[in-house]
């Protein structure tokens, strides 16, 4: 069952780049390794991608991995962090969990250093359900050019 744990309204760049930050701080507390990013086109899964990569340290420009379906980004050890990569995927034209898997997602699944965030999830959240993998999904609602409603839900399984 998803629970909502926080809801921010962006009316700007600056405004998502604030939210980031503030689920940042729950990000490292908890640990979740598993980020599904859910909205329209254009509603900002990629930038808050980008804004996450900023306060992770990695060091190279993100971009939507819609033609590579996914990237891959090295953490620096210095920052101290779990994570030694992030995984940015795009499911929008994968079919079902087999496709993830052929490009390797399960193996990102089963590494404790890996964070992955996955924008088009379509049916993942069914999966990680029933694999009980706890994972934050974020829901991006386009309300005018730049405005947004952002809301992150969290699904954590007992261990």
């Amino acid at each position: 069952m998803e629970t909502l744990i926080a809801k921010y309204q962006s009316h700007g760049e600056a405004d998502t780049v604030k939210a980031v930050a503030d689920f940042f701080q729950v990000l490292k507390k908890h640990q979740t390794r598993v980020i599904l990013l859910d909205g329209n086109l254009g509603g900002g899964k990629t930038f808050f991608t980008q804004s996450l990569g900023k306060l992770l340290g990695v060091k190279s420009q993100i971009n939507s991995p819609t033609f590579n379906i996914m990237k891959i980004y090295d953490i620096p050890a210095k920052s101290k962090l779990p994570w030694r990569s992030l995984a940015h995927v795009d499911a929008y034209r994968l079919d079902g969990f087999n496709d993830l898997s052929q490009i390797g997602l399960d193996e990102f699944l089963a590494d404790a250093k890996s964070l992955l965030a996955i924008e088009w999830p379509k049916d993942l959240p069914k999966f990680l359900r029933k694999m009980k993998i706890n994972f934050y999904h974020v829901f991006f609602k386009v309300l005018s050019k730049d405005e947004r409603v952002i809301e992150v839900r969290a699904n954590v399984f007992e261990k």
